[in-house]
């Protein structure tokens, strides 16, 4: 075969192979290489229940996916955390993470305590609603501690939601009957729900009814009641967590901060469960 001949298959075969690299390419061939596929979270309220051998830890709160990173404002409840009576967004703790295919990597921390809780979730697919992994925890004074992670998004309640306390101090017969007429907004800037509820508190001797404000982070539920708006209300506090699979149970721990014009409500503390299939 003569050299020029040579030559023109060799150029037919360069002509070639760039065509099949461009028909590849077009088809997603580099697509897949450059930008592999990754699971997604659905966007909204999470609620993370961190178990080791010894403690549980309560994480809270709004987390948003772009692409393959992930943000968020979270409240976390447990040993190495100060308890609070009611929500205060100055102790929000900023999340952070990533993605790689089904694997999701977060760090929520440091809380104002100094908590650093980091985590490998699992999930394959796109809009998650729940996962499971992994989680270590630092902070000085209070862990290391590790062990097993379960997240689920949470759904705001709607309804009634109605229980009887069992009373630590003051009175015993304590009842309580908590009314979402709707279901709340988006998360605000310090990743809570803000929530608007009706609140009906009575024991044996006194009662009380008002429209209350309080948030919602996870599974995490905090309100305050107060009726009057003179120099001594009734305040009435609520923190409890919500049941995340169900959504229907709501328990926690109650207390009247100040019996105000009705000093018969003073002095009741104790646990409650809100059931929303109750019937009293």
């Amino acid at each position: 075969m003569s050299q020029p001949v040579v030559q023109c298959f060799r150029v037919a075969e360069t002509a070639f192979s760039m065509i099949l690299l461009l028909a590849l390419a077009g088809c997603g061939g580099t697509a897949q290489i450059n930008n592999p596929s990754h699971s997604t979270m659905k966007a909204g309220n999470w609620s993370i229940t961190a178990k080791s051998s010894a403690e549980t830890y309560i994480v809270g709160g709004n987390i948003q996916q772009s692409n393959s990173s992930l943000v968020g404002q979270m409240r976390v409840l447990g040993p190495c955390e100060s308890p609070t009576s009611n929500f205060d967004p100055s102790v929000a703790a900023p999340l952070s993470g990533a993605v790689d295919g089904t694997t999701f990597t977060l760090t929520v921390g440091p809380t104002p305590s100094g908590t650093v809780i980091r985590m490998k979730l699992s999930g394959s697919g796109t809009s998650l609603n729940n996962m499971a992994g992994t989680f270590t925890l630092e902070k000085e004074g209070c862990g290391p501690d590790q062990g097993t992670v379960e997240a689920n998004i949470v759904s705001v309640p709607k309804g009634h939601y109605l229980g009887k306390g069992i009373g630590t101090s003051g009175d015993s017969n304590v009842s309580v009957d908590l009314d979402w007429p709707q279901q709340a907004g988006p998360a605000d800037a310090s990743g809570y729900i803000p929530l608007n509820v009706n609140l009906s508190y009575k024991n044996s001797s006194c009662s009380a009814n008002t429209p209350v404000n309080g948030y919602l982070a996870g599974s995490i539920v905090d309100i305050v009641f107060v009726e009057g708006d003179g120099p001594n209300p009734v305040i009435f506090a609520f923190s409890g967590l919500l049941d995340p699979q169900a959504n229907t149970v709501l328990k926690g721990t109650y207390q009247t901060l100040s019996g105000g014009s009705q000093p018969a409500c003073s002095g009741d503390q104790g646990t409650i469960e809100l059931d929303s299939t109750a019937d009293l």
